[in-house]
C-alpha cells in the first residue's frame, strides 16, 4: 500500500469540486486500482496535536467538526467510516509502548475533508494517530520509520495538513525508503489537545 500526504488547505475542500479535489479523487481511484482496497487507513492528522502519541482503537470513531465559522453546508458533510481496532495494538507494538490508546477524539476535519474525495464511500476503516508536540523532528521521523511496515501488512499510511505543517510531512515522508527528515519549524495547528 502507498504512503500519501494530503495538503488540504481550507476545510472547504470537502465541498469543492475543482482540479485539486479531482486530483484527490483520481489518487483514491489509483490506489484502489493499482493496490486494491486497503484493510485500513492510518491517518496522521496534525489537527490532533497532543502531548504524547495517541492512537484510536474504537470500531466506530465519531466524525468531529473541529473548526468554526464556516458555512452551514460544511457541517452537514457526513463521513463516517468504521474504525479498525486491530490496528491500535499493532501501532503500540511497533512504537515500543511509546503510544497509547485514546478514543476521546474522532475523525477530524484533517481526515474527512480529503477522504470524502479520495474514498467517498467511507467503506475503508480509518484510524487516526496523533501528532506528538513534545518530540523532535527526528523522533517523528523515527515514528514514521517504525510504522512503515504497516503498508506491507494491511494499511495505507496517510498524513494531512496545510503545507505549513512540516510535522505532518515529516511523518508521511519517513515511511518511504530513503526519505530524510525535514528540519523546518512546525505549525502549532491550533494548540495541544491533550495534557
Amino acid at each position: 500500500m502507498p504512503t500519501v500526504f494530503f495538503g488540504h488547505g481550507s476545510p472547504m475542500i470537502a465541498l469543492d469540486h475543482n482540479e485539486l479535489t479531482g486530483g484527490v479523487a483520481d489518487l483514491g481511484r489509483t490506489v484502489l486500482d493499482k493496490f486494491g482496497r486497503p484493510q485500513a487507513i492510518l491517518m496522521v492528522s496534525a489537527h490532533w496535536y497532543t502531548r504524547g502519541t495517541w492512537v484510536q482503537s474504537t470500531s466506530r470513531p465519531r466524525q468531529i467538526y473541529d473548526m468554526g465559522g464556516f458555512p452551514p453546508a460544511l457541517y452537514e458533510v457526513k463521513y463516517e467510516p468504521d474504525g479498525f481496532p486491530a490496528l491500535a495494538p499493532r501501532v503500540i507494538e511497533l512504537l515500543g509502548n511509546r503510544a497509547n490508546v485514546d478514543d476521546s477524539w474522532g475523525i477530524d476535519h484533517g481526515t474527512w475533508t480529503v477522504l470524502v474525495h479520495a474514498f467517498p464511500k467511507a467503506d475503508i476503516p480509518v484510524v487516526q494517530l496523533s501528532v506528538n508536540a513534545e518530540i523532535s523532528p527526528q523522533a517523528s521521523f523515527e515514528i514514521g520509520r517504525q510504522l512503515s511496515c504497516l503498508v506491507n501488512e494491511f494499511a495505507t499510511v496517510t498524513s494531512t495538513r496545510g503545507y505549513r505543517s512540516a510535522r505532518a510531512i515529516t511523518v508521511s515522508a519517513s515511511c518511504r525508503a530513503g526519505a530524510s527528515p525535514r528540519s523546518s519549524r512546525w505549525a502549532n495547528c491550533g494548540g495541544i489537545r491533550r495534557s
